[in-house]
């Protein structure tokens, strides 16, 4: 990701977070990637792209021991004010995906969330992530699915010259299962969620049947997950 991409990335996650429309997908997402991690208590937690730490900081209250890294520094200086307002522990390390700054066999779950998409090389990504994972350890990915009306929004952003979203990958549950699978990971599950528009009017009344659609299918939903274990 180039100087100028991250820059526009850290205003406009801020911008987002304040908005209603952020602030009820921010909810259904990390809703759904807290019952698919499951039982944090006691786990070593590596947070790939953490950006202002917010899964961190709820994976640290419920009993995790978590470490963050991302390679902009404004969002690891973000996640560190969040930390210290939440009166939580946890370690920031600035660094890149190809060439993760940890010990192999570090941790008991790497998580890596709308991270992976910002990326040239996934399977170099995937790999060090492996690497750093304990056996018998969780990987979790949350990415951008590439059939919603949000990926649809987001592509004409990136024809008409958006920075941002003009070198966003965008990847099925099938796709990310074939990711994982080729580091020898074996596969858990997948699903999906925000399947609404982005209109904060529409995820008002919508996000109460979101993540029960999720259970289901993963066909035109903005964001994925999907799990497995080393």
């Amino acid at each position: 990701m180039s100087e100028k991409q991250e820059s526009i990335l850290s205003t406009s996650y801020e911008r987002w977070r304040n908005s209603e429309l952020g602030r009820i997908t921010d909810d259904l997402e990390e809703h759904l990637l807290l019952e698919m991690i499951d039982e944090p208590a006691g786990l070593e937690v590596l947070d790939v792209g953490c950006g202002d730490a917010v899964l961190l900081t709820k994976l640290a209250k419920n009993g995790a021991s978590v470490a963050g890294m991302d390679i902009d520094p404004r969002m690891l200086q973000a996640a560190s004010r969040r930390a210290q307002m939440e009166n939580v522990t946890m370690q920031l390390v600035q660094g890149d995906m190809a060439s993760l700054p940890f010990s192999d066999a570090s941790f008991d779950c790497v998580l890596a969330v709308t991270a992976l998409c910002f990326v040239q090389d996934a399977e170099q990504a995937l790999r060090e992530m492996a690497r750093v994972l304990k056996p018998g350890g969780k990987l979790l990915l949350g990415e951008l699915g590439p059939w919603s009306m949000w990926s649809m929004v987001r592509r004409i952003r990136a024809y008409s010259g958006d920075p941002l979203w003009s070198q966003v990958s965008y990847r099925s549950a099938k796709e990310l299962k074939k990711l994982m699978a080729a580091q020898n990971f074996a596969i858990q599950s997948c699903r999906g969620a925000i399947f609404y528009p982005p209109s904060a009017i529409l995820a008002r009344y919508c996000r109460r049947f979101d993540l029960f659609l999720g259970r289901h299918t993963t066909f035109a939903a903005s964001f994925i997950v999907c799990t497995a274990i080393k």
